[in-house]
């Protein structure tokens, strides 16, 4: 499965990563605050990548080219 994740730079509020995490059941975002705060402190559900890097796009100002792997 794919895992990636971007920095949040700007006004999105508490959250300054976000990882993209793709299974079999869709594409869910995780949400994190500064740091490497855990536990992570929110999430959303996507039906494919697509959709979940345009939210990204328009709700957090996350380019694609922001995405990079996660381990």
């Amino acid at each position: 499965p794919v895992r990636l994740m971007a920095d949040v730079v700007g006004g999105a509020g508490d959250i300054s990563r976000i990882v993209l995490q793709e299974s079999a059941s869709g594409v869910f975002l995780y949400f994190y605050g500064p740091g490497k705060a855990l536990p992570r402190i929110g999430e959303e559900w996507y039906e494919s990548r697509e959709a979940a890097l345009d939210a990204c796009r328009r709700r957090f100002d996350v380019p694609e080219e922001a995405w990079r792997p996660a381990y």
